[in-house]
C-alpha cells in the first residue's frame, strides 16, 4: 500500500468511526479528541500557527485559536489530528516503522510534506457523505 493510499484507508476510517457528518461542528471534534485521550484548549492566537497538536506522555493537547469561525476550528483541528495519525505515532503504531518522522514525534514542524499528507486527511474526513 503506497502512503497515499493509506493516507486515504486512514481518513475513512476515522471518518466512519466517529460519524462525522456533513456539518461537523467543533463539539464533534472536542468529543471525539477527548474520546481518545486528549484534551482541547481554546487560546488566543499567540504564535504563527491557528491551531497545533502537541503528544504528551500517552496524551496530546489539542491548541485552537478561539477567535476562529466554527467551520475554520473543524479543519484546522482536523489538520492537526493528521499531523497526530500520521506523524507523531498515535493510534496505528504499526504503520510508524516504515513512515516514522523523528522530530515531528512530539511537536509538530510544519514541513511542506508533512503539511500535505495532513492537509489531505482533513479534507478527505471532511468530505461530505
Amino acid at each position: 500500500m503506497s502512503r497515499e493510499e493509506y493516507i486515504i484507508s486512514f481518513a475513512n476510517i476515522i471518518r466512519e468511526h466517529i460519524g462525522f457528518k456533513n456539518c461537523l461542528k467543533f463539539l464533534d471534534v472536542e468529543k471525539f479528541i477527548e474520546d481518545i485521550g486528549g484534551s482541547v484548549s481554546l487560546i488566543s492566537k499567540d504564535s504563527i500557527y491557528p491551531a497545533n497538536i502537541e503528544k504528551v506522555g500517552s496524551a496530546f493537547v489539542l491548541r485552537v485559536d478561539k477567535s476562529l469561525n466554527d467551520y475554520s476550528k473543524v479543519m484546522y483541528s482536523l489538520i492537526e489530528m493528521g499531523h497526530l495519525f500520521l506523524h507523531f505515532k498515535y493510534l496505528d503504531k504499526k504503520y510508524y516503522e516504515e513512515f516514522w518522522i523523528e522530530e515531528s514525534a512530539y511537536f509538530r514542524y510544519g514541513r511542506g510534506i508533512e503539511r500535505m499528507e495532513a492537509s489531505k486527511f482533513a479534507s478527505l474526513v471532511y468530505k461530505a457523505s
